[in-house]
């Protein structure tokens, strides 16, 4: 039973660990969808914002342009449309160095000699992250440090989107060594055959979806401390009812072992360890107990002429009967065979015998009923109670047998008592 009962117990404890995995695991892949949708909406959108953004600037310089060189040639009457031209680019180009790229984003200039690309399609004009390398051929075989081919993908993009058109590469930041990932609006403008670009690193962006990520963990740390708090709670439960129901069946297979599976007597065994434990209370405070003793005359007899069976009902109705007498802490006892005790706790001398005829008159005409008669069954009886003369719990014990011994003696079918 106990070998069951503990199989039980690691099954349950089994399925409550697997329910907190599958749990857990659930919550891990219904978050990291939710997330990943949380990350892709917000990252297109900061794309969508940042393309916006750029695309502003580009439009500014190409307004400063036009603008500056209008204003030349409005305030100048002999200004030819070349010098103007070289006016209006030195100035553009004082005014994109000029410009605040706190942000990280700056604008560049590369201006195209060849439109159908190779070595030396274009020359760096305006750059302000590569100052000394203002003036040098450009190709549109140079890759970023992905192998993409930034120079020809922007080439191919103006050419194709007079508008402009964005796109993203890795690049070194601005004042500093380390390599992003930059995101790009690039426009043409043709007259002076500027690629005008301007680009922002997508650290931000990037950030998202660590942000994301640290929303997953944390929050599955979370939830898995509680999934284990809970499991921790379910395995405490368990295991009280685990031990409450250890505890039932311990006291039921204790009760069993003290009490007489036939007539549901208390046994002899039990019946010492409360003469022993009466005893003790005499001894210390003084309160006695009575004891006692009980045979069934003739019980040969009835076995003999109706059958155990018989026999077996006498001695369940001699238990019945005396359970009759019952008071707080009154225990019937089968002392073995077809012998019973009745043990009376907390019993005053002066109200041992009102007790003791109580009894008799309860066994005086007790009969049992078997084959369609009733059959009498007659007792011998002797009373005793604690003496200070008693030197072990036996000695009383023993007192009352030798009365009710005594009894059958001399013409059964009496109580004596002998206090």
């Amino acid at each position: 039973m106990e070998i069951r009962r503990n199989d039980r117990y690691k099954k349950n404890i089994i399925l409550i660990i697997l329910a907190v995995l599958v749990l857990f695991t659930g919550y891990l892949l219904l978050m990291r969808y939710a997330i990943k949708h949380f990350i892709d909406e917000t990252q297109q959108t900061i794309y969508e914002l940042k393309g916006e953004y750029l695309q502003s600037r580009v439009d500014g310089v190409i307004a400063n342009i036009e603008a500056y060189k209008t204003q030349l040639l409005e305030t100048n009457s002999g200004m030819t449309e070349e010098e103007a031209d070289e006016l209006t680019q030195k100035y553009i180009e004082q005014y994109i160095y000029g410009l605040d790229y706190s942000d990280g984003a700056y604008i560049w200039v590369n201006q195209v000699i060849d439109y159908n690309g190779g070595d030396n399609y274009a020359i760096r004009r305006i750059h302000p992250n590569l100052k000394d390398q203002i003036g040098e051929y450009l190709s549109t075989s140079m890759t970023d440090i992905k192998g993409n081919f930034p120079y020809l993908e922007e080439l191919e993009g103006v050419k194709a989107n007079p508008d402009g058109f964005l796109y993203s590469y890795y690049f070194k930041e601005y004042l500093t060594d380390d390599i992003s990932q930059k995101y790009t609006f690039a426009r043409l403008y043709k007259p002076y055959d500027w690629i005008i670009a301007v680009g922002a690193y997508t650290k931000d962006i990037q950030q998202v979806e660590v942000s994301g990520m640290r929303i997953i963990v944390y929050s599955g740390v979370f939830v898995f401390l509680i999934l284990v708090g809970l499991a921790a709670f379910f395995i405490v439960q368990n295991n009280k009812a685990k031990n409450k129901q250890f505890a039932k069946e311990k006291k039921e297979l204790s009760e069993k072992a003290e009490i007489d599976p036939l007539t549901g007597c208390v046994n002899r065994r039990k019946a010492n360890e409360l003469y022993k434990s009466a005893f003790e209370e005499f001894k210390s405070s003084g309160v006695n107990t009575g004891i006692l003793m009980v045979d069934i005359d003739d019980f040969k007899y009835i076995n003999d002429t109706y059958g155990h069976d018989a026999g077996d009902r006498a001695l369940c109705e001699l238990a019945r009967c005396m359970k009759k007498t019952f008071r707080t802490g009154d225990t019937v006892v089968r002392w073995g065979g077809d012998e019973f005790m009745l043990i009376l706790q907390e019993l005053e001398k002066e109200h041992a015998e009102v007790a003791i005829d109580k009894v008799e008159k309860l066994l005086k005409n007790l009969t049992f009923y078997f084959d369609g008669k009733d059959i009498p069954i007659k007792t011998s009886a002797g009373f005793t109670m604690f003496r200070d003369t008693d030197r072990e719990y036996t000695d009383a014990v023993v007192r009352s047998d030798e009365i009710m011994y005594h009894v059958k003696k001399n013409g059964k079918n009496r109580i004596e008592i002998n206090i």
